[in-house]
């Protein structure tokens, strides 16, 4: 199994994924975008990750589009909520 496929196996789980590194100098716009939504993940801030809009216009958003994403699965999972991915 591919790590991609491992993070997505463990948020249906209700795992929240790793945050992605954006140490590199190409992530640094994006940087407060990605605190943001990983603060609202570990808060488990549900409504707050579904509300927050991405643009999704190069790598780094996109990244951060897919974390999120992989958050709501996660602690949807740990809700045990009926709309959570099986």
């Amino acid at each position: 199994m591919g790590r991609r496929a491992e993070i997505a196996e463990n948020a249906a789980k209700g795992i929240l994924p790793p945050v992605p590194d954006f140490s590199a100098p190409t992530h640094a716009r994006f940087r407060n975008k990605l605190h943001t939504v990983a603060a609202m993940a570990t808060a488990g801030d549900l409504d707050g990750l579904r509300a927050f809009r991405i643009n999704p216009v190069s790598t780094s958003p996109k990244a951060i589009m897919r974390y999120r994403d992989l958050a709501v699965q996660a602690l949807e999972a740990r809700a045990g909520r009926p709309d959570a991915a099986p």
